[in-house]
């Protein structure tokens, strides 16, 4: 009778030992993507992200994007944050000319647009993706601090008369200036944080800059900044 006890509180334990473990890998999966793909791209906390964000804060390679509207975005976002529109019509686009080598942490408003970027780039090949449940709004609402302005600055030139081309590139690229002739403006090439990895002035009265090498950058975004006088353009370059 002893015997047939113990039997029966072994298999009790076993069981339950399969139950936990069970639970516990059930809970795993409910914080990874499910698709599949070999990315690991995980759901965390706004507590996580701050973490991630702190321990990531040298690192080149971790880029925090923003998928919110411009309008949203300029009242206050992350700082170091990077906007990419879902509702804009460079969507998906943006996302798929960034480095799917890097690390990602998304996120929107609420989490509705960053969840449905986050399927997306999970599907779509990028090694490391972070998704920050509740947004912007559990953010602050934890205290955490935002900025506000944005990657973009007033002009008094009209911009839409400078074109970059090729863009997409791939080695090189040039900037005209249209009809208009300016006097020494000064070019520079930024990656997503705002690092500038290229600058180079041009003295004299200019009208085209021409094969402005490319080749020692990582594909991706990337954003050209150009100064004449006061004045500052940014202008987003995509590199194949």
């Amino acid at each position: 009778m002893l015997n047939r006890i113990i039997y029966f509180n072994k298999v009790k334990l076993i069981l339950l030992l399969l139950f936990v473990f069970s639970f516990s890998i059930y809970s795993q999966s409910e914080n990874k993507s499910t698709t599949g793909s070999l990315c690991n791209c995980v759901n965390i906390s706004v507590i996580q992200a701050d973490t991630l964000i702190t321990a990531n804060v040298t690192n080149e390679n971790f880029i925090i994007i923003d998928v919110r509207t411009p309008g949203e975005f300029v009242v206050g976002h992350i700082e170091n944050a990077i906007n990419i529109d879902y509702y804009g019509s460079n969507y998906p686009q943006d996302i798929d000319a960034l480095d799917k080598s890097k690390k990602y942490l998304i996120h929107c408003l609420s989490g509705g647009r960053s969840g449905q970027v986050f399927n997306y780039m999970n599907s779509s090949g990028f090694s490391e993706v972070y998704n920050m449940l509740g947004g912007i709004l559990q953010w602050t609402s934890q205290g955490f601090p935002v900025v506000t302005g944005s990657f973009t600055f007033d002009i008094d030139i009209d911009s839409e008369n400078i074109l970059i081309y090729p863009n997409p590139a791939i080695n090189d690229t040039n900037i005209s200036f249209g009809s208009k002739i300016f006097d020494s403006p000064s070019i520079e090439i930024l990656n997503v944080l705002g690092k500038s990895l290229i600058k180079k002035d041009y003295p004299g009265l200019i009208q085209t800059i021409a094969d402005i090498d490319l080749s020692d950058l990582h594909r991706g975004i990337h954003f050209v900044k150009i100064q004449i006088d006061n004045s500052v353009i940014i202008k987003k370059l995509i590199i194949n």
